[in-house]
């Protein structure tokens, strides 16, 4: 629960740890695609019936999680908790409703940005296998079994498995409360075990732009910090370009890219001397931390995607570092962006 009286929204987040059910060949979006089917609700209009509130509903996979959240006004957060209840509730699903959805995941995979698409290849590049898109394979998402689904998901909204953050301007005992008759409706369940046999990957998807990427390890390391100071710095040198990280206790990327794929990544971090940015790279993190940690929704995400792996993950530990990196260990980050993928 954080508090902040500035916001003029709270946003409403549930965060649920998938490290035990990572994409594989043959399983590649699986998570992705109950995520489709847990955010309809259980009567196929949860969006619809918080939109006509004045609320709103958004769901994303990630590689170390699936999150949900509602953004709404302060005297709404008892029906957005409840609206992160019903995602939670376990839906049955037909053969015929996956190849539906995997259809429509397929038309997104088509319709992707060019960011998106770029990173998965570095992702894809850097680490194999462990590092499948998590947008999914449709041909392997249409194969995939009723049965195998609902019981994945069963064990994956286990409580232990469960973050739920609330950022913006709410008062924090009557919130806290509201957050713990939702949890402590949940009950652990037994082990499920799904068998994954290798099958190929979705590559069907016209790639445009260009990237460079980094490895990290967990966000606690001192290093992790550097790399996003010259991740940053490095993105500040070309117009239009964009910049991408996502906090997690296991290894990761961070990656800069733009739409046109005439940059030459390589070349920018070879010639250019990375003293000559590490001013610039302070005051790019200063901005970067201070989005992070003002907008409800930003807050809410940093803090759950954390505490989804484990309880006692804290962002400070991150932001601290961010705030202290120094010349060497900024100019060893600026020589690791080393991946580069372009169509």
């Amino acid at each position: 629960m954080e508090r902040l009286p500035a916001a003029d929204y709270v946003s409403v987040q549930i965060w649920i740890n998938s490290a035990s059910f990572p994409d594989r060949f043959a399983t590649h979006g699986y998570r992705h695609l109950l995520e489709h089917f847990q955010a309809k609700g259980f009567d196929n209009r949860l969006d619809y019936r918080l939109e006509s509130k004045g609320m709103l509903l958004d769901a994303e996979t990630t590689r170390d999680a699936i999150k949900f959240g509602v953004r709404c006004q302060p005297s709404q957060v008892k029906q957005a908790i409840q609206a992160i209840g019903d995602v939670l509730r376990p839906r049955l699903v037909t053969k015929a409703n996956i190849e539906v959805e995997a259809n429509i995941i397929r038309e997104e995979i088509a319709l992707r940005a060019g960011a998106s698409q770029l990173s998965a290849d570095a992702w894809l590049k850097a680490y194999g296998e462990s590092g499948l898109d998590p947008y999914g394979n449709p041909d392997v998402l249409a194969k995939a079994e009723p049965v195998e689904l609902q019981n994945t998901w069963v064990e994956m909204t286990s409580p232990e498995n469960l973050a739920l953050v609330i950022a913006g301007n709410v008062e924090i005992d009557p919130t806290t409360e509201l957050a713990k008759e939702l949890l402590g409706t949940r009950k652990a369940v037994s082990s499920i075990t799904v068998k994954a046999d290798r099958t190929g990957i979705n590559d069907a998807v016209a790639r445009k732009g260009s990237a460079i990427a980094a490895k990290v390890a967990s966000f606690r390391e001192p290093g992790t910090a550097a790399r996003i100071a010259a991740g940053l710095a490095i993105a500040n040198l070309v117009p239009a370009s964009y910049f991408q990280y996502g906090p997690s206790n296991v290894p990761g990327l961070v990656l800069v890219g733009s739409d046109e794929k005439s940059i030459n990544w390589v070349d920018i971090v070879v010639k250019e001397n990375p003293d000559d940015h590490f001013s610039v790279a302070k005051k790019l993190v200063d901005r970067w931390v201070e989005i992070q940690t003002t907008d409800p929704a930003r807050v809410a995400a940093l803090r759950g995607r954390l505490l989804a792996q484990s309880p006692s993950l804290r962002p400070e530990t991150l932001l601290e570092n961010l705030r202290t990196v120094t010349v060497p260990q900024f100019r060893e980050a600026w020589k690791s962006f080393n991946i580069e993928v372009r169509p």
